[in-house]
């Protein structure tokens, strides 16, 4: 996704989570000022911008149900929104997948992450991004993750010309290999789930 991608979408979760919302007669969460309501707001759609409008019109049909506040007259604050998001998109043995994430792994560029080896460092470099900082991992990113995955993509690629040739295979390397052979099913799954949700 990239920034004319990511503005847009930050503006499809405006109109279609927070508008309407607001125009319900919802007002800010009590907890928060009108500036931190609007800071809040915009790490929201920030985060959420990935979205479709399918998905957005779920959600915000999800907070009507469920509105903040003591008297049930709030917009949900932005961590019950995105937790919400969380906890419907969980596609890998329970651990959570952004739906940035998953639109990348969707994407050319989890095609090619997972055919030359540098998936599970592109996942690893998803889950160490704080969640409202994720953007699409540009040029530059894209190539750091490469470099930091190359000694164990060749380590990996070591190991399994080995057990092709039937060599014996000490348990440390083979539990490096079965972990690396984990993270890239992990990553195929994340790829596969992200394509079916994209056909539904």
């Amino acid at each position: 996704m990239d920034a004319a991608a990511q503005a847009e979408g930050e503006a499809r979760v405006m109109a279609l989570l927070f508008d309407p919302l607001e125009g319900l007669g919802l007002g800010r969460p009590t907890t928060t000022t009108k500036a931190g309501y609007e800071k809040m707001k915009r790490m929201v759609c920030g985060c959420l911008a990935a979205l479709s409008e399918a998905q957005l019109n779920e959600l915000r049909e999800w907070a009507q149900a469920h509105p903040g506040g003591p008297q049930k007259d709030r917009v949900p604050n932005g961590q019950v929104l995105l937790g919400r998001v969380k906890d419907t998109r969980r596609p890998t043995g329970g651990k959570s997948v952004s739906p940035l994430m998953q639109e990348v792994f969707a994407n050319q560029l989890g095609a090619d992450a997972i055919r030359d080896g540098w998936a599970p460092e592109l996942m690893k470099w998803f889950r160490a991004v704080p969640l409202g900082e994720r953007k699409w991992p540009g040029g530059f990113t894209v190539n750091n993750i490469k470099k930091d995955a190359y000694q164990a993509m060749r380590r990996h690629r070591d190991i399994q010309m080995r057990i092709d040739r039937g060599d014996v295979i000490a348990a440390e390397e083979q539990a490096f290999y079965d972990r690396r052979e984990a993270a890239m099913q992990e990553c195929r799954d994340v790829r596969q789930a992200a394509s079916e949700g994209a056909a539904a």
